[in-house]
Order: C-alpha cells, then structure tokens, then sequence
C-alpha cells in the first residue's frame, strides 16, 4: 500500500521518561497521579499537533515540580486525530488536562502557565470555560463517594462560582446576526469545534443562503493547515466539477474575526438520511415492494452522482447519509468536498484526512493514497445503512462474516448482502467497480418489479 505521506509522529511518554515522571497508561491517555482525580478544578490546555513537543518542553517540568496529576495524550498522532475529532467532538483540543489540588494552585499555574502558552495556537475546547489564550476550564464533581475517574461529571457551574478572572475577550458572546457585513444570520444549524453552519438571508439579493464557518486553529493538520484551508479547497472543487455534479453553488468566501467563512446556495430538501428513515418503517424482509423500489432508486441515484464525480478526476472520500440532499423538486444533490482527492492534479499534497466513522475506509485511515475504491467501501456502508437505518458504525464495526449474518436476517436478499459485503472488502482491489454496483441494484429493481 502506497503511503500518501509518513511521518515520524513524536511520542508524549518518551518526554514523560526522560523527566522521570511516573505514569500509567492506557490505549489514549497517560495518567500521573490519577488517585487525585477528584480535585474540583480541572484546567486543559489546548494546541497543535505541529507546536505540542515544544510547548510540553516547557510545561512539563512545571507540573513536575509541582507535583499536580495530570493526563496527556499519549503520542503526536493521537494528538492529531484528537483535536481532528476522531475521538469524538468532546474530547477535541483537551490535549492536557491539569488536576490541581486547590482553588489557590489552580490560580497560582494559570499564572505561571498563560504566558507560557500565550504564543501557542490550538483549536476551541467548545464545552468548556476560556479563562486564557489556550488555557480552558470546567469543575469536576463525583456522582457517587467513590471518586473514580469513570464516575467524575465535568461542567461549568454558575458564573458567581468560577473563581477565575475571565478576560473580557474571552467572555461568552452573542451569536452575530450580522455576518461579514452582508449576510443576517436566521438559523444555526449545527455548532461544531471545527465551526458553524449557518442559513441566512444575502441582504444584497435578498435570498437564502448557507455559510460554512472554519474556526482558526480547528481541525489540526500535522501539516499546518486548518480549516480556512479546506473550506478554499472545497470552492476549488465544486468549480471545478460545475455544472456537471448537481451541488449547492459557491456564492462567496472571506475571512473575518479569523474564521473563514464559505457562502453557499441554500438548498432547500431532504437528507438522504432523513429520506431512509422515514421509508423503512419495518425490517427490509417486511418493507411492501414500493417502498423497496423507492429506496433503491435513491441509492442509485447515490451511485450515479459519485460514478459522475469520478469521471471528473475526484475521489470524494466522505460519502455519508448526510452528504446527499434531494431538493424539492426530487433532484439528488452531492454535497461536502472537504477531504476530496483530485486524481489528475494529485491535490491537495498531502491529502485531507479523516473522513466519517462508519464510513471511512481502512486505508484512508492508514493514510494510504487516495484510490477510487475508497468511495466503493463507503458506498457499500451507504447500501447497508439503506438496507437496515442503522448507523454504519454501530452496526459494522465487528466482525464482517457475523455483521453480514446479521444483515441477511434483516433482508433475505443475498444479492443484496453479498453487494455490500464486497463493497466492504479489506483488499481495494477486490472490491467492485461502480458499474457493477449499478447493475446488480438495476437487477434487484427488476426483479421487484417483476413480482410486485
């Protein structure tokens, strides 16, 4: 398998042993003084993945010499996948976080530590309390009297009982109404670490619109790019692929406050998510022959727009439930171009990563070079939610032969199980060309049809 980059991604431990610092570990974390867990105030400090080596330089001998438990993620590629939200959008940009022993400590290291990390840059921690530059905090608090970490909650009391001082620039702040002195924000559709997306109304044309918001610092690339710089990407691909690829148009870009801000036609419709779960009222087995019909109909329309999307030299490395839309006028739209692969260009270099759990290939996860098959794995993920209503990753993250048991009880059809189970196959190369795809799909719709 031909690697798209390698790295030799630093190890956090190896810093830990060579300060002398005891630990223990799991898959993620290391844990120093983890018997002192119920301490109230937990401080976090966030960063990149490119500036972390240096910056635990000069914070670990603090803690040491202060003896203060503390976790850490464990080496530069967790950290990377961390603040990228791999591990889930709670834990993004909790690099460290810091378990002093006292209100007075707490206070005592945040003097010490912010300018320190004042130079640093790292993305929003969306769930806690900014008290400095890369500095947040929440308060822990046990749900029983055995104050094990698997028990502690963490959260933000009322503001008369923080004890920091929260500078001005930091405090909490009105969503905008006025975005880049032209768009009035009407709905927040989805507030995520990495950044808003908005519906708002364009005052000049007086039509909707969609702002797709990057935080700076979000979503850490190793290579310093975050996500004004796939946001840019995005623009360049769905120009390039207008007006083939039926999507929503890019109507403007530019940045303010430091976050990028990606201008989009509004599209009003239905999630291809939304469309599935609202058809499969019953197990497929069980599902009359017109809902059948029309679910496979949506999923071939799916596979049409990506076999289209190859044609013009992209790989599009996300296809999810959430990335189809169908308008109000039943036309299939292809949206989301983050982490799409050129093909012809071989751009961008390196590829994005990390696409959707559930979804992903294995080889985009082990950062291989971007392949056509990928989108042949996340479409037989797309099949086998279509078949089922399942969330991907809740239902094929086992063992496959077991999973497809699982499926052909949910469907009788082994044509159809027997697809996605190709689809999904480890090897790329044994996986079927999207014209394949198609035909067994039109096979499946005829038979139906035949014995409706």
């Amino acid at each position: 398998m031909e690697k798209a980059f390698d790295i030799a991604f630093q190890s956090y431990t190896s810093l830990l042993d060579e300060l002398e610092i005891p630990y223990q570990q799991d898959d993620l974390w290391a844990y120093v003084g983890t018997e002192k867990m119920d301490h109230k105030w937990w401080l976090f400090i966030t960063c990149t993945s490119l500036q972390a080596p240096h910056l635990l330089d000069e914070i670990l001998p603090i803690l040491k010499r202060e003896e203060v438990c503390f976790c850490l993620i464990k080496d530069q590629l967790k950290h990377y996948l961390l603040n990228s939200g791999g591990y889930g959008p709670n834990l993004v940009g909790k690099v460290i976080a810091i378990i002093p022993a006292s209100i007075d400590k707490a206070k005592a290291l945040l003097a010490e530590m912010e300018p320190i990390t004042d130079g640093y840059k790292g993305p929003v921690i969306p769930d806690a309390l900014r008290i400095a530059e890369n500095i947040y905090c929440l308060y822990a608090e046990p749900k029983d009297p055995d104050l094990s970490s698997e028990i502690l909650k963490l959260y933000l009391p009322k503001p008369r009982y923080i004890p920091f001082v929260i500078p001005p620039a930091y405090r909490k702040k009105r969503k905008k109404n006025i975005i880049g002195k032209r768009y009035i924000a009407i709905d927040y559709l989805r507030l995520t670490p990495k950044g808003n997306i908005i519906k708002a109304i364009d005052i000049k044309k007086l039509e909707l619109c969609l702002i797709k918001q990057g935080k700076p610092a979000a979503l850490d690339d190793h290579f310093g790019r975050e996500m004004k710089d796939r946001l840019l990407w995005q623009k360049e691909v769905i120009t390039a692929i207008t007006p083939e690829i039926p999507t929503a148009q890019v109507r403007n870009f530019f940045m303010e406050d430091s976050h990028a801000n990606l201008v989009l036609d509004f599209l009003n419709g239905e999630s291809y998510g939304s469309i599935i779960k609202r058809t499969l009222t019953t197990d497929w087995k069980d599902l009359n022959a017109e809902s059948r019909v029309y679910l496979l109909e949506t999923f071939l329309n799916a596979v049409k727009l990506i076999e289209a999307f190859h044609a013009k030299g992209f790989v599009h490395r996300d296809i999810t439930d959430s990335n189809f839309l169908v308008d109000t006028k039943g036309k299939m739209h292809l949206l989301d171009f983050e982490v799409s692969y050129s093909m012809e260009d071989r751009k961008p270099s390196p590829p994005f990563v990390l696409g959707t759990r559930g979804y992903i290939a294995p080889e985009q996860i082990q950062y291989a070079m971007p392949d056509f098959k990928e989108d042949i794995f996340s479409l037989g993920a797309l099949l086998c939610f279509t078949l089922t209503g399942k969330n991907p990753w809740d239902f094929l993250e086992g063992n496959l032969d077991q999973e497809m048991k699982t499926l052909l009880a949910l469907t009788e059809n082994k044509s159809l199980t027997g697809l996605v189970e190709s689809c999904l196959h480890t090897i790329p190369q044994l996986r079927p060309e999207i014209q394949i795809i198609q035909q067994i799909i039109k096979e499946q719709l005829y038979e139906i049809l035949l014995h409706s």
